[in-house]
């Protein structure tokens, strides 16, 4: 982690202002892409947990084993972290279009590269119902209509079921960690039970290939908040500072 901390860019700031509203952008305009930022922040610690998570992978993990099943359950725990977050990210630019059409905001747009300007106006159509044949508007249209959050227990118990009736038979077994607290703790079958769910809607080949896709497309998001943000900013006349 402590890599992944050293490498953050060297310090600026600018005056907080950019978002008080005033006769030329609204308080909710402003308070929109305050919001973006925030959604750009958590994204992008999730996937930096992720990778931490990953990069190197444990080589040596050995199947239905407390390892196997802890490094699995926390890795599917990131994975739903950010499939939410995609889904709340969604709802947020669904729930603001009117903020989306004003002319600041759209002026900002116009201002993207052409990539990070489609990845945004896929990501908006998107959330606004409407459907993208391109990859990443396939797996945004996923998170938005079938992706069930939080603890919907049907949900569960359907992913319970598909799972234990897809391993082999002498392994259908419900495992636990049973420790003193919760550092020692964990309900596996819980784990297989959410890791489950997505096959049931989806099929087993075609939840692999959703959960990469997933992961992978974060970036072009992230890129399409971060230049709207930054383009904010300078949009409402206001520069960086460079802080020693």
């Amino acid at each position: 982690m402590e890599s992944h901390l050293s490498a953050m860019a060297d310090l600026e700031s600018f005056d907080p202002v950019v978002f008080r509203g005033d006769d030329e952008v609204p308080q909710a305009v402003c308070d929109f892409v305050l919001a973006l930022a925030l959604a750009y922040n958590d994204l992008r610690d999730l996937l930096e947990l992720h990778l931490a998570l990953n990069e190197p992978k444990p080589t040596e993990l050995v199947p239905y084993t407390k390892q196997y099943g802890a490094f699995h359950g926390i890795n599917h725990h990131l994975y739903r972290l950010i499939v939410g977050m995609l889904h709340e990210l969604m709802k947020l630019v669904r729930n603001h279009r009117q903020s989306t059409e004003h002319p600041v905001f759209q002026a900002v747009v116009m201002r993207l590269p052409k990539k990070v300007r489609l990845d945004w106006a896929t990501l908006s159509s998107v959330a606004s119902g409407q459907e993208n044949d391109g990859r990443l508007g396939r797996a945004l249209a996923v998170v938005r209509n079938k992706v069930v959050f939080h603890y919907d227990p049907g949900a569960i118990g359907r992913g319970g079921k598909f799972h234990f009736a897809s391993v082999e038979r002498d392994r259908r077994r419900a495992f636990v960690s049973r420790g003193q607290n919760m550092a020692e703790s964990r309900f596996y079958f819980a784990d297989a039970a959410s890791a489950g769910w997505l096959p049931t809607i989806m099929g087993g080949e075609k939840a692999q290939e959703f959960a990469r896709d997933i992961v992978e497309f974060i970036e072009p998001v992230n890129k399409a908040l971060w230049g709207l943000i930054i383009g904010f900013v300078y949009e409402r006349r206001e520069g960086f500072r460079t802080e020693s």
